[in-house]
């Protein structure tokens, strides 16, 4: 089974929050079920790269959206 994961971005450009998601579930049904808790103001991006994933789980407030990438701060 593969995970996935996605960041939370808000208007600023900073990464507030981060999901793993399992094969099973996606982004949708989670916003759906636990809207009060995530998806608030955020635009949600799947990360591909499970290594930046990784490190990103471990410090978010490290990294920030730039319009096109997500990069170190």
């Amino acid at each position: 089974m593969m995970a996935k994961y996605f960041i939370g971005i808000n208007k600023k450009g900073d990464v507030t929050d981060f999901l793993e998601l399992k094969e099973s579930l996606t982004l949708e049904t989670v916003c759906k079920k636990y809207a009060r808790f995530v998806c608030k103001g955020s635009e949600w991006r799947e990360l591909l790269d499970v290594n930046m994933a990784s490190q990103i789980a471990l410090d978010k407030k490290s990294y920030k959206f730039d319009g096109t990438n997500i990069v170190k701060r």
